[in-house]
């Protein structure tokens, strides 16, 4: 990567948002839970001389707890890289999440990273996503029409069940499903209201 490329994308970073923080956070809790588990049991195994069958079980499991890591690993990439997407000359980018994508067709949802710029808001599918043949998908900030949380919970003390819904005009609304549900839709909203504001 050049120095050029450095320098421009540097500004175009906004600082981290009150959702992006609590994903990385809850990311980082999940990538621990692995290491700790390998950390206790691989010495153990690797200094014990006295071989049994169970072995090859334990064994077994110590390779299911590294798949389970390298998973870990990519999921708490995935909640900064909307960071790195390409931009338009002028284009700025304002705001981003990892959350997944309830297609309007339903079933399960796409994870991927959902990337608010000055100009449109993005979506660009995970690894697993586009293993299932999801395709990046993007919607002008113009014909974004509002963001609310549903179903409303006006208490918000149950997160369970919510998930963010935004109004496209002239199309299905885009259906996101985050553990932050009510701080995403709380930073989109304010972000929207900032672009059209200028």
């Amino acid at each position: 990567m050049s120095t050029t490329t450095r320098a421009t994308r540097r500004p175009l970073d906004p600082p981290r948002s009150t959702s992006e923080g609590r994903l990385r956070r809850a990311a980082l809790w999940q990538l621990l839970l692995p290491v700790v588990l390998m950390g206790l049991y691989a010495p153990a195994r690797l200094l014990d001389d006295d071989r049994t069958p169970a072995d090859l079980l334990l064994w077994g499991m110590l390779v299911c707890l590294a798949g389970l890591f390298i998973t870990q690993l990519v999921e708490f990439r995935q909640v900064g890289a909307w960071r790195t997407l390409p931009v338009e000359p002028g284009e700025r980018m304002l705001w981003g999440t990892s959350a997944a994508w309830i297609l309007p067709t339903g079933g399960a949802g796409h994870p991927g990273s959902f990337a608010l710029s000055d100009r449109r808001l993005r979506y660009v599918p995970g690894p697993t996503a586009r293993l299932r043949g999801t395709a990046p998908a993007e919607w002008p900030v113009a014909r974004l029409l509002s963001v609310a949380v549903s179903p409303v919970d006006h208490r918000r003390r149950l997160r369970g069940g919510a998930w963010v819904v935004i109004e496209i005009a002239d199309a299905d609304p885009v259906t996101v499903l985050t553990p932050e549900p009510h701080a995403v839709a709380a930073e989109l909203h304010e972000q929207l209201l900032r672009t059209r504001a200028r």
